[in-house]
C-alpha cells in the first residue's frame, strides 16, 4: 500500500501553519525572578505542543504520539472550543470557516531553571512525566505513558475513548513489529517503505508528513527490519542516515517526530496518522544576554 496525501482536514492554529492534521498549539512563557518558568498551552494537541516547548528548554529529542481520536465527542467546531475562539479573535478567516477540529485542552508547565545555563533543574523524564500526568489529571482526550528512546523520548498512547466514548487500551502505530529487506536506499525511500510497513502492521493508515524533505532526498542509510518493534527501526533509520554524497558538507542533525491523527475530508470515520520529522533545538544563551536556537546535532 503506497502512502499518499489525501485530502484531509487542516487547521491553523497559533504558530505554525499546518497540514495533514499537523497542528500546534498556542504557547505563552513567563519567567519569574526567582528562575522559575511557566509555559502555558492551550490548543488541540496542548501534549504535542508541550513536547516541542519542553525539547527546545532540555536539548534532547522529545518525540508525541497520538492516540486514535474516533470520539465524536472529542472534535467540536473551532468557535465552540476555548482556543478556537480565542484565535478566531484575531483571525476572521479562520472564524469564518470554523471548521471541524479538536476540543483539545490546556497545560501549564511549571519549573525552575538554572540561570548560567537556562535549562531547567529537575531531568527530564521527571518533568516530562509531570507534565503528562498534568494531562490526564486535566482529563485532556488521551492517556499517555513516557518511553525512553536511546537518548531521548516519547509520549506514547496508553488509552483512549473508542466510538462510544468508552476508554480503552490502545497502541501506537509504531508499537507494532514490521518487517521488510534490508537495502540501501534513500532517506526518503526509507521513510515511505516504512510507513507501508507500519500500514500492514498496525491496521493503521500511516502517510508521511511534514519533514525535512530536501535532508531526506539527499541523504542515504542502509536498513531493513525484521519483526523489529516500528519505534526501534525508525530510531535506526534517522541515526544511520549519512549524505549520499561524500563532498556535502555539514553534520546531519538529530530529528524527533510527531505522530498525529488526523481526519480525511472531515470525516471521523475516515481517520489515517501522518509521520512528521523535524531537526532538534535547544535554547542557548549568548554573551550578550539574550537566547539563541542551535540544532542538537546526533
Amino acid at each position: 500500500m503506497k502512502c499518499t496525501k489525501p485530502s484531509v482536514l487542516v487547521v491553523l492554529v497559533p504558530t505554525l501553519a499546518v497540514a495533514l492534521g499537523v497542528s500546534r498549539s498556542a504557547g505563552s512563557q513567563g519567567q519569574a525572578s526567582n528562575g522559575e518558568v511557566t509555559l502555558s498551552v492551550e490548543g488541540p494537541r496542548p501534549l504535542a505542543e508541550a513536547a516541542k516547548l519542553l525539547e527546545l528548554k532540555l536539548g534532547v529529542g522529545v518525540s508525541y504520539e497520538d492516540v486514535p481520536l474516533v470520539y465524536s465527542g472529542d472534535y467540536a467546531r473551532a468557535s465552540d472550543t476555548s482556543w478556537g475562539r480565542k484565535y478566531g479573535d484575531d483571525h476572521g478567516e479562520f472564524k469564518a470557516a470554523n471548521p471541524l477540529s479538536l476540543i483539545g485542552g490546556t497545560l501549564q508547565i511549571q519549573f525552575q531553571i538554572d540561570p548560567r545555563t537556562t535549562k531547567p533543574i529537575a531531568s527530564a523524564s521527571r518533568l516530562l512525566q509531570d507534565v503528562i500526568d498534568q494531562h490526564s489529571a486535566r482529563k485532556n482526550p488521551g492517556e499517555f505513558t513516557l518511553a525512553t528512546v536511546s537518548n531521548d523520548f516519547s509520549i506514547v498512547p496508553t488509552a483512549a475513548r473508542d466510538r462510544s466514548g468508552k476508554m480503552v487500551a490502545v497502541r501506537s502505530p509504531l508499537d507494532f513489529p514490521i518487517s521488510f529487506p534490508v537495502a540501501e536506499r534513500t532517506g526518503m525511500e526509507t521513510l515511505r517503505i516504512f510507513c507501508d510497513a507500519v500500514t500492514m502492521a498496525s491496521g493503521y493508515r500511516v502517510g508521511v508528513g511534514t519533514i525535512p524533505l530536501n535532508m531526506l532526498r539527499n541523504t542515504v542509510v542502509h536498513l531493513g527490519a525484521n519483526g523489529e518493534l516500528a519505534r526501534d527501526v525508525l530510531v535506526k533509520m534517522l541515526q544511520g542516515l549519512r549524505w549520499s554524497d561524500p563532498r556535502t558538507l555539514g553534520p546531519i542533525p538529530k530529528l524527533s517526530w510527531q505522530l498525529l491523527y488526523g481526519l480525511e475530508a472531515h470525516d471521523i470515520e475516515r481517520g489515517f496518522y501522518a509521520l512528521n520529522l523535524g531537526a532538534v533545538e535547544r535554547e542557548e544563551p549568548t554573551r550578550v544576554g539574550t537566547i539563541r536556537r542551535v540544532r542538537v546535532l546526533r
